[in-house]
């Protein structure tokens, strides 16, 4: 994602990884995410959904502030003891503040930079990062 700074620039910007795809009706996930986005005045705001087995996922903690949406306070890709059922879903409306956070991330899980590790940079930065649960009726494909 950092190859793509130059040309992002300061603007916001959609990530949706091609592993899994979202279907909604009228792409109101995707509608959800940009109002979460432009209410809050967010540095990340992504998609996450409620799973009984968060062991491969990357998860977050939160406090709820409206419907369906939450304040992440700590974001853990593939934590060994799940702390929490909210998995992240790979959608992702950034503002340029994730590249600061990249630029600083370690490499972690599977000894990769990883997105959900920026996150976390994000939040113990401070910023403003916001997670949209996804409805019943939003449709989950994934390639496992």
């Amino acid at each position: 994602m950092l190859k793509g700074r130059g040309a992002i620039g300061d603007d916001n910007f959609l990530v949706h990884a091609g592993d899994t795809y979202i279907l909604s009706e009228s792409s109101m996930h995707h509608r959800r995410l940009a109002r979460a986005f432009e209410e809050t005045k967010a540095d990340a705001v992504f998609a996450v959904k409620r799973m009984s087995d968060t062991r491969d996922r990357g998860i977050i903690d939160g406090e709820r502030i409206g419907d369906g949406l939450y304040r992440a306070t700590r974001a853990v890709e593939k934590p060994e003891v799940p702390f929490s059922d909210l998995a992240i879903e790979p959608v992702y409306l950034f503002g340029p503040s994730i590249f600061e956070s990249l630029i600083n991330t370690k490499p972690g899980y599977g000894s990769e930079i990883q997105l959900t590790d920026a996150i976390e940079g994000l939040i113990r930065m401070g910023r403003s990062v916001y997670a949209s649960e996804l409805r019943d009726q939003d449709l989950r494909l994934d390639h496992r």
